[in-house]
């Protein structure tokens, strides 16, 4: 008799936890379903997960709502990514629950299930989509200047379904490229299927098309919002927005040290030099950044290297001595430096030709030389 009252008051016990347990698991997925509405979609799968947990079981309610909320941030094209790998996860055991039990599935909740397992089967993979032919194809054409042949096998590869080609097809659109004909909305609608597959690059010219189309307030937050979603995927072209953003205070308070910061992230990009725009920034910035040596000594490297920015790196260095920044004013020195960027074609370094000549700072004056190269300047 002991022993069954001990067994009865067990279970009494358990069914109570149980039931604590189911009540508490109600609340945290009322609460993921406003997180949910708030557009607070990790909040809302974090408060789904810990429902789960509460329960003890698989849910295909809370499975359904697993799965809306993380198709909404995770980056699909990720295969490593702990998210991507859950939401293949829940995914998979809702179909196979589906296949089970045909009669009791809302079949509108079903196809919105199917799109999200039709989004992972085809999404980005650069193992894959990087290395068809017709990509290595489009790549070498483009990398040719051969922008319209480019063009041509970019939109193949996009029929195929390859996420890189449509992402292609997109900027082309976005910019006229290639014999594309110019059609941002176009573009855009191409570059947004391409992030939904989850293809990174596209969620950085998303951020910079919207930042340089942006008049508003709202249009700035678009902008800022596909900026942070890129840098999180290290996407260069969204930490080069987010730099503009910084330093131009658009979007965001106006901060030269993030700029900066930005600017540095996104040259670990080795197929981006932004050496000059870094140094620019030592030179022209405000107090939080200048540094007038840094500016120096990566302008000497770019001239060493005679890099694509060489010109412009001679007249900044030019500009430097002839105004005393990080070294004592020297006019025979800062002509020197002008000079040379004129042989390279840089037209501002002929307008400070045509002035030190006209006033003989660092060379003889000659009125003939300077009128010469200001006629330069203008055309």
């Amino acid at each position: 008799m002991r022993t069954l009252l001990i067994i009865l008051l067990i279970t009494l016990n358990i069914g109570y936890a149980y039931a604590q347990n189911e009540l508490k698991a109600r609340i945290e997925f009322e609460a993921a379903e406003t997180a949910f509405t708030d557009s607070n979609f990790k909040q809302a799968y974090e408060k789904l997960d810990k429902a789960e947990k509460l329960l003890g079981k698989w849910s295909a309610r809370i499975s359904y709502m697993k799965i809306l909320s993380l198709n909404q941030f995770v980056p699909v094209g990720k295969k490593d990514d702990p998210y991507t790998q859950e939401l293949r996860k829940e995914v998979k055991l809702y179909m196979d629950y589906a296949k089970a039990n045909k009669n009791d599935i809302d079949m509108d909740k079903f196809k919105e299930m199917y799109a999200v397992e039709e989004r992972l089967a085809n999404a980005f993979d650069p193992d894959i989509h990087y290395n068809t032919p017709g990509w290595k194809a489009a790549k070498d054409a483009d990398r040719n200047n051969e922008k319209a042949r480019a063009f041509e096998l970019y939109s193949r590869e996009a029929d195929n379904g390859n996420p890189a080609g449509i992402y292609a097809v997109g900027l082309y659109h976005c910019y006229g490229i290639g014999g594309a004909k110019q059609n941002k909305e176009l573009g855009e609608k191409l570059l947004l299927r391409a992030r939904y597959l989850g293809e990174p690059k596209s969620i950085g010219a998303l951020a910079a098309l919207y930042y340089y189309q942006a008049t508003t307030t709202l249009q700035y937050k678009k902008a800022l919002d596909m900026a942070m979603e890129a840098t999180s995927q290290n996407v260069t072209q969204g930490w080069l927005t987010l730099a503009n953003m910084y330093l131009n205070g658009k979007g965001v308070e106006k901060n030269s040290k993030e700029g900066l910061r930005c600017y540095q992230e996104a040259e670990k990009d080795t197929a981006y030099d932004l050496r000059y725009l870094i140094a620019s920034l030592y030179l022209y910035g405000d107090a939080t950044v200048q540094d007038y040596a840094k500016a120096a000594k990566i302008y000497k490297e770019l001239i060493m290297e005679n890099t694509e920015s060489v010109g412009n790196a001679l007249h900044s260095i030019g500009y430097m001595y002839e105004n005393g920044f990080g070294a004592p004013k020297d006019y025979s020195v800062a002509f020197e430096m002008y000079a040379k960027a004129a042989e390279k074609g840089h037209k501002d370094a002929y307008e400070r030709l045509a002035y030190f000549y006209e006033n003989g700072l660092g060379v003889k004056r000659d009125k003939k030389l300077a009128a010469e190269w200001r006629e330069k300047a203008k055309k």
